[in-house]
């Protein structure tokens, strides 16, 4: 959720493109979003040396934004993601268009190692918590185990409080 509405967002920007990667080969959430489930992408490029990134790419009906679909799955996600191969393509993204955003989604950080088998390759992290589920401590373990220096923000997800602090814009309150 959290991904796709950034993506959109900042696709929506002037001068940004936006590049969503889907690197959760077993919920594959912004794959199925964007009706994708059922075509190969990243997992399949990074096992099967055959696949060119241009043949993966899949252009949305939202202007600017491209999605890399997850791919089916395969075993040894984590390892794939942690590969050279990952690495390589990692490069390739960034280094391919100089005002695309590349978002990369993953699983939560705990529960699988694809978080932090991604991590080194982000130049910025965002972790979404969820209200009245996520734990201090859990956040903690997972701010220790991913760098924390290039944590840029914790978004609060599903969060039913209402805001306390209101303000007037023109009449309406906020």
């Amino acid at each position: 959720f959290v991904s796709t509405n950034l993506a959109i967002s900042v696709a929506m920007e002037m001068d940004h493109t936006v590049l969503a990667v889907d690197t959760d080969i077993m919920k594959r959430d912004l794959t199925r979003v964007f009706g994708l489930l059922g075509r190969p992408g990243l997992f399949d490029m990074l096992a099967e040396p055959g696949w060119q990134l241009e043949d993966l790419l899949v252009r949305t009906n939202i202007p600017n934004l491209v999605v890399l679909p997850s791919g089916n799955y395969r075993e040894g996600s984590t390892e794939l993601l942690a590969s050279l191969r990952m690495k390589e393509l990692s490069n390739e993204i960034s280094g391919r268009y100089s005002d695309r955003v590349v978002i990369l989604d993953s699983p939560p950080v705990l529960a699988t190692t694809t978080a932090t088998a991604l991590a080194p390759l982000a130049g910025q992290i965002i972790l979404v918590a969820e209200a009245g589920s996520t734990k201090h401590e859990t956040l903690r373990e997972a701010i220790q185990i991913l760098d924390a220096g290039r944590i840029t923000g914790i978004v609060l997800n599903k969060s039913r409080q209402q805001s306390v602090a209101a303000y007037d814009y023109y009449g309406s309150y906020y």
